[in-house]
């Protein structure tokens, strides 16, 4: 009779740890769906009536899901209570350094002490560290890289065969590695061909092709995401943001799957804003918004609203509230989780404000946080730019495509546009003549056949040389010297001409070199007869030789101006003078003959 007892008792205990593990497995299964309230609610059922403490560090994982950071350190804290050698939960409180405190030193030691304590011997730990690393792109990588490498080179885990959850962890933590989007695509990839059903691989392998820009490729990986299952509900969510401008229609479709997918259909309402504001219903989803912000949401979905009301708010031509909504956003979003589009958003509403320096601090950011590797995108965007006459702007994205791009991709168009944006920002008075005549050198070293690059290093020695010391002629000179006889008649290149010429002009006034000064003004009125400069070049040679008195070249000079200009204030008041003088001079003649026929 007392066997018996004791093998139901033992079997009576099997039977529990048997619909624990299940429990504790549906759960788990939860926090990969983003289920977090169901597997919260589960997890404190289970902790409930058995304290463990991996269940502690998954409720930990579910209350980080939800945005509740101050529930998940205490889940871990709980953990370590229960077992203080309870390696998962340290590595929850790594989570919790990278996350909330950005300590990632601390983060690290959490993560030793984690992989000590498992004595390097358990995957599931360094999964956990691979997938707490991912979380920032400030975490240190390549250590938990190094882990997972002691982990395959110790013979007692050769066993160990890596699953799909281990190679997509292990690719999302190459990801956030200046250099490592090659080495996770094939990680992401090895996870796909483990497990086809495993749509976090698909959808993770998206986001790499989305941050670099590749919409093709990730959208290709998005909907693989769903066709392996079509309960993964953020594999939809990528999808209805990537429609978000492209196709409304689907947009919403995808929208409305993810919520329907989701446990939280409250905090998921924030994508009906989104729809309100892709369908044009600017008040409308400004106030679902404001409506949302009394209810009980997140602090994620309040932050994200902000920004919301904001977009609404600038196509409603309101930019000082989307200041003011956007200003709030970024006080309350984790740094980390600010997209690159937010920083050009904002800078799109200081650019209508008229804060052409702040909004440049932003399009600096916009470039410097944007991971693309795309260099049509590239491309397009600095064109973009370029065409707006943002210079400055536009060029932030020429050093990115020089810098992205090997030498071999690099066009001559690529180096020409660089180098007229670095002029126009001078032009405009954002950015510095040196730098702009020092890229267009370069231009012109490396395409010596262009004459462009000729001009327009003459064009900025031209507004360097405030004295007229005639700093710029070689260039222009040279840039003449390599245009065809036909372009030189065309009415654009006179055009370039004339400034030229009327340049060549000053320079020589200026220097007394008239032999020079006269074949300049001959050129000049080559392809200007009616040239304003000529016309005060030969005004002023005039009044000198009037102060000189020497009249007559005086008056031939000044006729000569107004037969260029016969509006010339110059010339006629010389001419004028003359006169004056001249009839001053008969009288004072005859005067003085009076004078002396008197006898006096």
């Amino acid at each position: 009779m007392k066997t018996k007892m004791c093998m139901l008792a033992a079997l009576l205990l099997l039977t529990v740890q048997a619909v624990f593990s299940q429990s504790l497995s549906e759960a788990q299964k939860d926090l990969y769906y983003q289920r977090y309230q169901t597997a919260k609610k589960s997890l404190q059922q289970l902790v409930s009536s058995k304290p463990d403490a991996a269940t502690y560090y998954y409720l930990g994982l579910a209350d980080m899901g939800l945005d509740d950071n101050t529930a998940a350190k205490a889940d871990f804290q709980k953990g370590l209570q229960v077992d203080p050698n309870a390696a998962l939960n340290y590595v929850g409180m790594g989570r919790i350094a990278i996350v909330v405190d950005k300590n990632y030193t601390e983060a690290k030691q959490a993560f030793q002490k984690a992989w000590d304590l498992s004595k390097g011997r358990d995957f599931d730990v360094v999964r956990a560290i691979l997938q707490a690393t991912a979380l920032s792109p400030k975490a240190d990588a390549q250590y938990a890289l190094d882990l997972v490498e002691q982990f395959k080179n110790d013979r007692k885990n050769r066993r160990y065969e890596l699953t799909a959850e281990d190679y997509t962890a292990i690719g999302n933590v190459y990801s956030n590695l200046p250099d490592g989007g090659g080495k996770a695509a094939t990680n992401f990839e090895t996870a796909q061909s483990k497990d086809p059903k495993y749509a976090a691989a698909f959808n993770a392998e998206g986001d790499l092709w989305d941050r670099a820009r590749q919409d093709s490729l990730a959208l290709q990986d998005w909907n693989n995401a769903v066709a392996a299952d079509p309960g993964y509900a953020p594999a939809f969510y990528q999808l209805g943001t990537y429609y978000r401008y492209r196709d409304l229609n689907k947009a919403q479709e995808y929208l409305n799957k993810y919520m329907a997918l989701s446990d939280d259909p409250l905090n998921a309402k924030v994508n009906l804003v989104d729809i309100l504001y892709l369908q044009g219903n600017f008040k409308q989803a400004v106030e679902q918004a404001n409506d949302l912000m009394n209810q009980p949401v997140s602090a994620a979905t309040k932050t994200r609203l902000y920004k919301l009301i904001a977009y609404s708010d600038l196509s409603e031509g309101d930019s000082l509230d989307a200041k003011k909504n956007m200003d709030t956003y970024f006080k309350l979003q984790d740094p980390d989780k600010v997209l690159p589009q937010d920083y050009k958003f904002y800078a799109d509403v200081l650019g209508k404000l008229d804060q052409d320096s702040l909004q440049l601090v932003y399009l600096n950011k916009f470039v410097n946080t944007d991971t693309s590797t795309n260099l049509e995108f590239i491309r397009d965007e600095a064109k973009k730019l370029s065409g707006e006459q943002n210079f400055k702007a536009a060029n932030l994205w020429y050093d990115k495509l020089f810098k992205v791009a090997d030498t071999s991709q690099l066009s001559m168009a690529d180096y020409y546009y660089r180098a007229f944006t670095e002029y126009g920002a001078a032009v405009k008075g954002l950015g510095s003549y040196d730098k702009a005549l020092e890229t267009w050198q370069a231009f012109t070293k490396r395409y010596p056949d262009q004459p462009s690059g000729l001009y327009y290093i003459g064009t900025i020695q031209k507004t360097q040389d405030t004295a007229y010391k005639g700093t710029a002629i070689p260039a222009f000179n040279k840039y003449i010297s390599m245009l065809k006889p036909d372009e030189l008649k065309s009415a654009d290149k006179k055009a370039v001409l004339e400034v030229i010429y009327s340049y060549e002009a000053g320079c020589y006034a200026t220097q007394g070199q008239e032999d020079k000064l006269n074949e300049a003004l001959q050129k000049l009125l080559g392809v200007n007869p009616q040239s304003t400069v000529a016309a005060n070049v030969f005004a002023n040679q005039g009044y000198k030789a009037a102060q000189a008195k020497d009249y007559e070249k005086a008056t031939a000079l000044c006729n000569k101006a107004l037969q260029i200009n016969p509006g010339n204030s110059t010339a006629t008041q010389v001419l004028n003078y003359i006169q004056q003088m001249k009839a001053y001079e008969a009288k004072l003649k005859k005067y003085e003959e009076a004078k002396k026929k008197s006898g006096q």
